[in-house]
């Protein structure tokens, strides 16, 4: 009787454990549309208008912004300092996140 309820208690636990584990890669593989059309930007970035229409400005928290870029298909071509440029379908966007601020700024490159 004991080692059945320690065996139940163990499966609930990991059962537990698993779906904690699953919502946490669905919530970070979660974004939002950007202004630039099929990029997601984190879930919680709020976009800055600065009156510049090609200047895509949001602020963010995101932590796992690479992460949430790759699990939608964007590929990081290179990065230096604190640009990167990912690439998907023959587009590449430039994603600036300058370090110490809570800002991203989008850039896509006409190919």
């Amino acid at each position: 009787m004991e080692k059945t309820s320690m065996t139940r208690k163990r499966v609930l636990r990991n059962l537990l454990l698993m779906t904690l584990l699953l919502v946490s890669f669905v919530y970070v593989g979660l974004g939002k549309e950007s202004m630039i059309e099929d990029f997601p930007v984190p879930l919680y970035a709020n976009y800055i208008d600065d009156g510049n229409p090609k200047d895509m400005k949001y602020s963010t928290t995101g932590i796992f912004y690479s992460l949430t870029l790759r699990l939608n298909g964007w590929k990081e071509d290179y990065h230096e300092g604190e640009l990167k440029a990912f690439n998907k379908n023959n587009r590449q966007v430039i994603v600036i996140q300058p370090t110490g601020k809570n800002t991203l700024y989008l850039y896509e490159n006409e190919k």
